[in-house]
């Protein structure tokens, strides 16, 4: 029996089996692409557009998704983070209004303090001049006799020296 024949059967028969196997690599490899692009990349694509929404403010964003998987974890992880994160920006405002409040107390405070220790430097500069005359007028009143000189000594200094 002549091998010849098949042989050639074995040969064709390991050639549509070779095209076999790469056309349904093929068909796995689209159908494996699809089902991956449809479980994992969109979802991430879903949460990359929700997280730059969040990040203009936006805190109403939601993903839908079940909690069997990992993405669904994620899912779930992500939609309690836009109330935390709006809890801590009003949480920060708040503060941040607080601390202007105080800033502007504050500033109030130094005015009055440098107007205080303006006034007290004026007085001192006033008081030790107006002093010293009071003190000269007094002794020239204790040294006169004359009541018309004492009339003009007790003029506006008397005022003075009785505060």
């Amino acid at each position: 029996m002549p091998l010849a024949d098949v042989q050639e059967s074995i040969a064709r028969t390991q050639k549509i089996i070779l095209l076999y196997i790469v056309f349904d690599s093929i068909i796995i490899s689209i159908l494996g692409g699809f089902l991956l692009s449809r479980s994992i990349v969109r979802p991430i694509k879903d949460l990359l557009v929700a997280t730059e929404r969040i990040s203009d403010r936006d805190f109403s964003q939601r993903m839908e998704g079940s909690n069997i998987n990992e993405i669904g974890k994620l899912y779930m992880s992500f939609n309690r983070m836009p109330r935390r994160l709006k809890e801590y920006v009003e949480s920060i405002e708040k503060t941040s209004v607080e601390l202007k409040e105080v800033h502007k107390d504050v500033i109030c405070s130094e005015k009055l303090a440098f107007v205080g220790r303006l006034a007290a430097g004026v007085a001192h500069e006033i008081g030790n001049p107006m002093g010293a005359i009071l003190g000269y007028v007094h002794i020239l009143g204790s040294g006169t006799t004359s009541k018309e000189e004492k009339k003009l000594l007790r003029g506006p200094w008397t005022l003075l020296s009785k505060q």
